[in-house]
């Protein structure tokens, strides 16, 4: 599935907001530490074909634990969505996947 039909499929009225990354190693797991914000490399439109490896909706609490755990990045739903219990789909595509695009 690519990421734009995983958009597609999964985002609507109960997702604030979805956010793209990629592994940057060979752990795969969706931590902060393991990987990288597409969107600080690419335009959105030049990632909506990648194809997906892993993804998950979050919430507030598991974005603290995952996606900015060991940053100084704190997460505030409620600041960032106006609303605490929001979710934020998560997307992964694989490093190789990425990295071979751009060359």
């Amino acid at each position: 599935m690519t990421v734009k039909e995983l958009i597609e499929e999964q985002y609507n009225d109960c997702i604030a907001d979805y956010e793209v990354y990629a592994f940057i190693g060979k752990v795969h797991k969706i931590h902060g530490d393991f990987i990288t914000n597409l969107d600080e490399l690419f335009s959105e439109e030049k990632y909506q074909d990648y194809e997906v490896e892993s993804w998950e909706i979050m919430d507030e609490e598991r974005y603290k634990n995952t996606i900015v755990a060991n940053s100084t990045e704190e997460a505030s739903f409620s600041h960032w969505y106006n609303d605490e219990n929001a979710k934020v789909l998560v997307i992964v595509i694989s490093e190789e996947f990425w990295r071979d695009k751009d060359e």
